[in-house]
């Protein structure tokens, strides 16, 4: 870029003895000056603080540099950026635990010893159900997708179908009849063996029965309940794959892919079995022992309910104080949901079904049973807000509280 000599002052170039007198007598004092001012001070090294008092804001005496080092490799040169330090310093962030991590042994133990409630007289209809007779679950899947969390259910398939979209972190199964909790240990065989879930579903075929029980007797001869669990595989085995053919078929024509068609939701609840996170066990809700159990453990192992699957139970009996208490002692939270069924034509059914589906936010639910005196879930479903689809409600009125509050159990 060409200089500008525009900015550059002009000094005269005649002799000086030809100027004029003012002028030299001007410039004369101006080089006496800058004499002056040019003067090199003497150096001052080990300067110490003054003594007398002295002004703080007093000039400090000049000390002469020192010669700055040759630069080398590890010594940045003149314009170099400097590392900020605090990059230096930064820790790497800590990854987040896996949730399908093996349980820690002392929260593996408080699921493991879950106690099982006393056999019940008899069972519903003297009748075991091997599998799901709902049919309409996806109703509830928007809701409950991708919560995580801890997952409670009764029954057999359909605790996988909705934990595979809920993404639960673990899975307590609580249901009176032994047979089923007998299946359960069936099921968690052919999720370990079977890659795929294709492989899963075709060990329930006939083809396939002799090979799978030659793999519970391997994994379970010494197991006390060995008979038992092969007994409820034989009985089921049939009805089981016609049912997972019926929910595949069901579910692909749907677009909606679950546990039995899709490989990441099949891996998931296939690494919660291999990993120790399901729990099955004989149970009943009104009682003592399994459910206030069930609470305790969650609590002390600092988890959440993220969705309670309650089938139909809740219309074998009403709203006793053993049950309020069992329910209400849950940890829920915000998002967390109660889902059910009901067989009363009176709320209206799903069309080709017997039953009402029906969702309600836990933390309502918990408000009825503390705050209402309301007797049953019929009672508590005249409250429900009505939905476009026929035979599907949400219970999302807040509680009616009682002038005198229900009685809930220690």
């Amino acid at each position: 870029m060409r200089a500008n000599t525009n900015l550059v002052p002009r000094v005269s170039s005649a002799p000086r003895e030809r100027r004029l007198p003012a002028v030299g007598a001007a410039l004369t004092l101006a080089a006496l000056w800058l004499a002056v001012a040019c003067t090199p001070k003497q150096p001052t090294t080990g300067v110490q603080p003054p003594d007398d008092g002295a002004s703080a804001s007093a000039p400090a005496p000049e000390v002469a540099p020192e010669p700055a080092p040759a630069p080398t490799e590890a010594t940045p040169t003149e314009g170099a950026e400097l590392e900020q330090p605090t990059e230096v310093a930064e820790a790497t962030p800590a990854s987040p635990p896996d949730p399908l991590a093996p349980l820690a042994d002392g929260v593996y133990a408080r699921f493991a010893d879950l106690p099982s409630d006393p056999k019940p007289d008899q069972l519903i209809r003297n009748s075991h159900y091997w599998i799901s007779n709902e049919s309409s679950h996806y109703l509830w899947r928007d809701r409950v997708v991708g919560l995580g969390g801890a997952f409670l259910g009764v029954g057999t398939d359909q605790n996988y179908l909705l934990a595979g979209w809920a993404k639960s972190d673990l899975i307590v199964i609580v249901d009176f009849d032994k047979a089923i909790i007998n299946l359960h240990r069936a099921y968690a065989l052919l999720f370990e063996k079977a890659e795929t879930p294709d492989d899963f579903f075709l060990y329930w075929k006939s083809d396939s029965e002799e090979q799978v029980l030659a793999m519970l007797e391997e994994r379970y001869a010494e197991d006390p309940d060995y008979n038992k669990i092969r007994k409820a595989y034989k009985i089921a085995r049939q009805i089981v794959y016609a049912r997972l053919r019926r929910t595949r078929k069901q579910y692909e024509e749907a677009g909606i892919p679950t546990f039995i068609t899709d490989q990441a939701q099949y891996d998931h609840i296939r690494m919660l079995w291999m990993n120790k996170r399901v729990f099955a066990v004989r149970g009943d809700f009104t009682k003592d022992l399994t459910m206030t159990a069930v609470a305790k453990a969650l609590k002390d192992s600092e988890m959440t309910l993220k969705v309670i699957y309650l089938s139909n139970v809740e219309q074998y009996f009403d709203f006793t104080p053993e049950y309020r208490r069992n329910m209400i002692n849950l940890p829920i939270d915000d998002d967390s949901v109660v889902v059910r069924t009901l067989g009363w034509k009176g709320f209206g059914l799903i069309p080709g079904e017997t039953y009402h589906y029906n969702l309600q936010p836990a933390t309502l639910f918990a408000g009825w049973l503390e705050k209402s005196r309301v007797t049953n879930l019929p009672r508590m479903m005249y409250y429900t807000t009505k939905s476009k689809t026929h035979g599907y409600s949400v219970l999302d009125r807040q509680p009616l509280v009682s002038k005198r509050p229900p009685v809930i159990a220690e």
